[in-house]
Formats: C-alpha cells, sequence, structure tokens
C-alpha cells in the first residue's frame, strides 16, 4: 500500500469556496416578521408535512453543491498515490549505468529533419540528467576512440563532456567489444542496481555475430535496456557497390569503358535517378536510370582521357537521406599508350605466314580505327636501321638474323636508359653468331649464353612451369589462370647454358624437364626477355593458347616499366588497411600522405616478403588520399563500408534470442517523450476525483429541477 499526498497542495486553499453554499443558506435563513391571517391557517397546517419532506431535499442539495466545489479543488490539487517505503527503497538503490552509443556511419541517416545520431546524443543526455549523486555511469561508443574511459563516474557534468565529444564515424562497427568493456566496468561496481543501455537506430549490421557467450566477462544480472532511435520501419536507400573498367589498363586517347554497380536496398522502385560521372570534379557523362527495388543495376559510361596519370573519378547519385553513400571515389591511372617496335627477321609476302603475325595480333587485339594500348609498328631489320630508338618503349625481335655493329650500339644505350628488349628467336638465330655478337662482348644485349638447337620429335602437350610465380607478369597465370599453360607443344627451342648465367639473370617459363623457355636479364637500367622458341607456331603451339594474349601484353607491360599503372597504392573501403608500395629506389624516402581534409601524415618502408611496402591504417573518412614518395605520386580512393548502406532492422525477437536469461527492454523512443518511464510510478487519482466531480453536478442538476 502507498499513501496519499498532493502534487499541487497550494490549490487545497480553493477547498474553503465549499463552505459558500452554506453561507447563502444561513442568510437565507433570517426569520421574517410574522403575521397572522386566520383565513390560511388551515392551509398551512395542511402543509408542514410537506415542508417536513422538502427540508430535508434542501439539505441534500446544499450538501452536493458544497461536495462538488470541494471535489473541483482537490481534482486541481492533483492527488497521488505514492509508493510504499519498500518502494522507495528500491528506487533510491544506487545504480551503475553504461551507455553505450552506436556512433557508426548509418546513424547518420536523416528522418523527420535530424538524424539517428543527434537523437541518440539527445537520449543520452536525458539519461545522464536523470543520474542521482548516488548513482555512477560511463559513456562508451561503438566505434572506439583513441582515449576509453578506464572508470565508472558520478560527475554529471563530466559524463555530459564525454558525450558531447562524441561524434559519428565513417565506419561499420560491432557490439562485441562495447559489451565487453561495459561488462568490465560494471564489475568494478558494488551498486545494487547495474545496467547496460545500447541506443541505436537498430540496424542489422552491428549485431551480427554478437553472442554474450562469446564475451570474457558477463554478468548475467545486468539489465539490457536497447534504446530504438530514428523511427522504426523500412528506410530507403540506393548506393553504388562497385566501379570497374571494362578496359585495363587506361591509356591516353584511348576510350575505355567505366562501369557502375547500382544497389537499390529499399523495396520501392526508383524512376529516373541521375547518374553521373566525374573526373576531376568535372562531369564527362550522366544517365537516367531506373533502380528496381531490391537488386543490383549496372550502368556503363565510355570516356576518352586525353593526358596520362593519375586521375581522381566518382560515380555521384542524386542525394538521398543516407547523401554518404551517393558518392563513389576511385583512381584512374592513365599512362601513355606503349610504343613497341617490332623487328620481322623473316618477313613474308603474305601477312599470315610472317614471323610477327601472331605477335601482331597479341599486341594490338582490337585494330582498325581504334587504337589500343599498346601501339606496335612492324618493320624489318633494314628499315629498323635507320629509326630512332628513343621513340619506343620496348623493342622486339623476331628470328633476326644479325645486327650491324652501330644497331647493336644504339640497342645496348636504348636498354641502358631504361628501355626493354624482348627477344624470340628460331631458325635464323645461329646460336654461335648469337654468342659472339650479343653475348661474348661488352655491350652484351642477352640474359644468357645460347647452346645448341633442341628437337623435341614427336613431342606431346606438356605443361609449362612458372618458375616465378609472384612476378608481375606472370601472376595472371596464378589460380586458374594457370590452366592456360596446360597442353602446349614445344617442337623445338635453343637451349640456355644454365651453368653460363650472368648475375641477376633468371628464368621465368620453362619445361617440365626444366629446360629455360623464358628467361630474364637486364642490361642497365633496362630489362631484357628471351623467348628460346619461335613468336609463331612453326616451332610450338603456344600462339594459338589462351595464354599467350597475356602473356605478350603483360610481357611488353612489365618490359615498359609500366607493370605498376603508376599506382602507389589500390582504392580500398574503411575500415580496411591502405598498403603502399614503395619502388625499391625510393627505400629510403619517407612516405607522406593527405587526407582529404589536408592532415598529414608521414610513414617509413618496411620490407616484407622482399617487397617495400608501409601500411597505412588511418584512412577514416572518404575521399581521395594523396600519397608522394620521393619526387613520385599518387592518388587512392577510400569509399564508406558497403554494409553500413543496408538499413535493415534487427528484428526484436532476434534481440532477444542473443541474451538468453538476461534482463532485457527494447524502448523505441521519440524526441518530447521520456528515454523510459520510472520502475515505480506514484499513481494518480486526479482523474477519479473530475469523474466523481461530474457525477455529482449530474445529481444535482436532476435534484434541483424537481425542487422548483
Amino acid at each position: 500500500m502507498g499513501w496519499f499526498a498532493f502534487l499541487n497542495p497550494a490549490f487545497l486553499w480553493g477547498a474553503l469556496a465549499a463552505s459558500i453554499p452554506i453561507i447563502i443558506h444561513l442568510i437565507n435563513r433570517r426569520r421574517a416578521r410574522v403575521v397572522r391571517f386566520p383565513a390560511v391557517q388551515f392551509i398551512l397546517r395542511s402543509e408542514r408535512r410537506v415542508a417536513r419532506k422538502y427540508r430535508v431535499k434542501q439539505w441534500l442539495l446544499l450538501a452536493l453543491r458544497t461536495l462538488i466545489l470541494f471535489l473541483l479543488t482537490t481534482a486541481l490539487a492533483e492527488p497521488v498515490l505514492q509508493p510504499n517505503v519498500g518502494d522507495l527503497a528500491e528506487i533510491n538503490q544506487a545504480r551503475a549505468l553504461v551507455l553505450v552509443l552506436d556512433n557508426s556511419l548509418s546513424m547518420t541517416y536523416h528522418a523527420g529533419g535530424t538524424t539517428a545520431w543527434e537523437l541518440a546524443k539527445e537520449a543520452a543526455g536525458l539519461l545522464v540528467q536523470e543520474l542521482r549523486p548516488q548513482d555512477q555511469a560511463a559513456v562508451l561508443p561503438l566505434v572506439p576512440a583513441e582515449e576509453q574511459p578506464g572508470a565508472l563516474s558520478g560527475d554529471r557534468w563530466r559524463l555530459s563532456e564525454d558525450l558531447a565529444g562524441l561524434s559519428s564515424t565513417y565506419e561499420s562497427g560491432s557490439f562485441v567489444a562495447p559489451f565487453q568493456q561495459a561488462y568490465t566496468l560494471l564489475k568494478t561496481s558494488d551498486a545494487p542496481k547495474k545496467e547496460i543501455v545500447v541506443i541505436t537506430d537498430r540496424t542489422r549490421t552491428p549485431w551480427v555475430g554478437f553472442e554474450p557467450a562469446a564475451l570474457l566477462v558477463i554478468d548475467p544480472q545486468v539489465q539490457v535496456t536497447v534504446v530504438a532511435v530514428g523511427g522504426s520501419g523500412a528506410r530507403a536507400n540506393t548506393t553504388i557497390g562497385a566501379v570497374r573498367l571494362d578496359h585495363s589498363p587506361v591509356v591516353a586517347g584511348v576510350r575505355t569503358r567505366i562501369t557502375a554497380s547500382l544497389i537499390n536496398y529499399s523495396a520501392t522502385d526508383r524512376h529516373q535517378v541521375p547518374v553521373r560521372l566525374l573526373v576531376e570534379d568535372r562531369t564527362l557523362d550522366q544517365r537516367l536510370i531506373d533502380l528496381p527495388g531490391g537488386r543490383t543495376t549496372e550502368v556503363s559510361f565510355d570516356v576518352s582521357l586525353d593526358q596520362p596519370g593519375s586521375r581522381a573519378g566518382a560515380i555521384r547519385l542524386a542525394e538521398d537521406a543516407f547523401p554518404v553513400d551517393d558518392v563513389f571515389y576511385f583512381t584512374l591511372p592513365v599512362r601513355k599508350a606503349l610504343r613497341v617496335l617490332v623487328i620481322d627477321g623473316d618477313p613474308r609476302t603474305t601477312l599470315v605466314a610472317s614471323e610477327t603475325f601472331y605477335l601482331l595480333n597479341a599486341l594490338n587485339p582490337v585494330r582498325g580505327n581504334r587504337p589500343g594500348a599498346i601501339q606496335p609498328r612492324v618493320v624489318p631489320v633494314e628499315e629498323a636501321e635507320e629509326l630512332r630508338l628513343g621513340e619506343f618503349d620496348v623493342v622486339l625481335l623476331a628470328n633476326v638474323k644479325s645486327l650491324s655493329a652501330s644497331f647493336r650500339t644504339r640497342l645496348l644505350e636504348f636498354a641502358n636508359q631504361g628501355g626493354g628488349l624482348w627477344w624470340f628467336l628460331g631458325h635464323h638465330a645461329d646460336p654461335d653468331v648469337y654468342n659472339r655478337t650479343f653475348f661474348d662482348v661488352s655491350t652484351r644485349l642477352l640474359p644468357a649464353r645460347l647452346g645448341p638447337r633442341l628437337e623435341r620429335a614427336g613431342s606431346h602437350p606438356v605443361r609449362l612451369q612458372v618458375e616465378e610465380q609472384r612476378h608481375p607478369a606472370l601472376q595472371s597465370f596464378s589460380g586458374q589462370g594457370y590452366e592456360a599453360l596446360v597442353g602446349v607443344r614445344v617442337r623445338r627451342l635453343l637451349t640456355a647454358e644454365l651453368t653460363a648465367f650472368p648475375p641477376g639473370t633468371r628464368t621465368l617459363l620453362s619445361l617440365p624437364d626444366g629446360r629455360p623457355l623464358l628467361l630474364e636479364g637486364r642490361v642497365g637500367q633496362g630489362r631484357v626477355w628471351m623467348f628460346t622458341s619461335t613468336a609463331d607456331v612453326d616451332w610450338n603451339e603456344l600462339p594459338v593458347t589462351t595464354a599467350y594474349l597475356p602473356l605478350v601484353q603483360a610481357g611488353v607491360t612489365y618490359l615498359a616499366g609500366s607493370e605498376r599503372s603508376d599506382r602507389l597504392a589500390a582504392d580500398v573501403r574503411i575500415p580496411q588497411m591502405m598498403q603502399i608500395l614503395v619502388p625499391e629506389k625510393r627505400r629510403e624516402a619517407p612516405i607522406t600522405i593527405v587526407d582529404p581534409g589536408g592532415k598529414e601524415a608521414r610513414l617509413f618502408p618496411q620490407e616484407l616478403d622482399g617487397r617495400l611496402e608501409a601500411q597505412y591504417g588511418e584512412a577514416k573518412r572518404p575521399g581521395f588520399y594523396r600519397l608522394r614518395v620521393g619526387p613520385e605520386s599518387g592518388l587512392v580512393a577510400v569509399n564508406p563500408p558497403l554494409e553500413e548502406s543496408d538499413f535493415t532492422d534487427v528484428q526484436v525477437d532476434e534481440l532477444r534470442d542473443k541474451f538468453p536469461g538476461i534482463p532485457f527492454a527494447l524502448v523505441q523512443w521519440e524526441r518530447g517523450q521520456p528515454v523510459r518511464p520510472p520502475q515505480v510510478q506514484p499513481m494518480s487519482l486526479a482523474g477519479w476525483f473530475l469523474i466523481g466531480l461530474l457525477a455529482l453536478m449530474l445529481v444535482e442538476g436532476v435534484f434541483a429541477n424537481r425542487l422548483r
């Protein structure tokens, strides 16, 4: 049982108004002077009985009117039935409270003129203000900041400052770590009542993989309350899932296709949505696209970029309630077209019979009026002698018999300055002549000494061996790509003297018996390859397999020194680590990173598995990060996590199942309401008093009419 009290006791002074009917009655009772008329005495005697009954009804009417005024003033005083002493003792118990605020990216969703993050901070502020002197609390974010509270605090001002210092992030998170820390903090408290309050938008992502049984510290007696903010129900959102280049690498002056995957997470179709392609903040193309609900739609743009270099690209959607994922950033490393000089040592009258027929098709498979990333020029040896080699990036020599001394000197100078050489052998390649003029001289142009020709009579298909799995030009043959090297017939080749390999020479491809088929060496700053068989199908069948085109294109790109496409690091999504590859010649140079906000950071590379690289884990906001290593520079695009664009709600039953045997409550909070009602609430009696007042007024009206 409880005890009776008034919320507005000042109104009880109005109870004095209940005496008004009595005062009026007393005034009306003053006796007048009596004058007796004998003629009417007999009438008065007959009415005495009736007067007694009438007087009783008047007294009852007086009581009703007095009680009506009393009930009115009492109702205005708001009478309540307070909880008893035992309930008050429970309310006054000290509490230990840990507030966990979901500050992941999804909390920035706009609805009703505000964001879920703003509502979360407002709700948390109300809970902090409700703390009493005997209570303690702590405020934890879902995505942790650099410093986390080490203990519970009873200082409401400090807790309010901690709350004000929290901000939303561009990251995704999990409730596992905050709950682990919350239970650890509550374990240090002696308060009889402990509670964890989670304020979130109820999206599914942060609850994936959360199970209390997996926590190291847990107290099943701790109350868990989930406060959902930002409204309930389906929230519409569209985003860009990925961007790919259908023709890679991007070459200046060559049209390339950029394809974007657009995802509509809602069940409602969106029609005629504007989609724009921007490069360096300039709109190059735009489309109006229909986006069916719950599906992924692709849109493509054909563009041509004139100047080489690392370019900043973006796909932008019309803004919706979640604008942060309506733009997707990507980098476009644009390089100049590779110019390749192909020297045909065995020209024929017909193109198909030529030594370089398959080679030319592999270098530029899409010919006609459309230029390709590799622009070859095929000439005989005599014409090559008259050309300026500095205009080319790579020189391919196919079945060349010999070269003049002056051309060999120019070829050596070309390689010393970083140009690439690729030798294809054949029946014109005499091992003695090649060794004498290209290897056993100071102007060495071969990676190894040649041995006698090997005739493999009745040769059967073999699987070529990739000796350098991590070689930049052979990475396409790793995994399933290795199957492209199965079933290759090699009938003839020139052997290489394995014991005479100069320093730096290595075997890239070989036959199953270990004989080299593709060798690599160095000449000055340039790279040199030697294929010990022919470029056509005279000695082998590699040119008619699916492995030939990627091998030739990757090889030419590698020999030209462009295998990294001027990209220091690949594009990432938050919170992926940015892997920065550093050229060997920049071993001692620091790496400077400038984020989209202009903040600068410096790293130094470290050697890992034979490569120089650095890891940068502070890419925590979308946009372009500018890298600089010595004189080299580059761009890295960083995009928000895709899972934060999915606003599918976690169901109430799913949440309850995550806390078996633990006191659990779910509150859907809206602005203007208390975050949660008191555990023991006084019962208001004002409504009952008003109901009684109306009933008495009805009875008083009936009596008053009957007495007239």
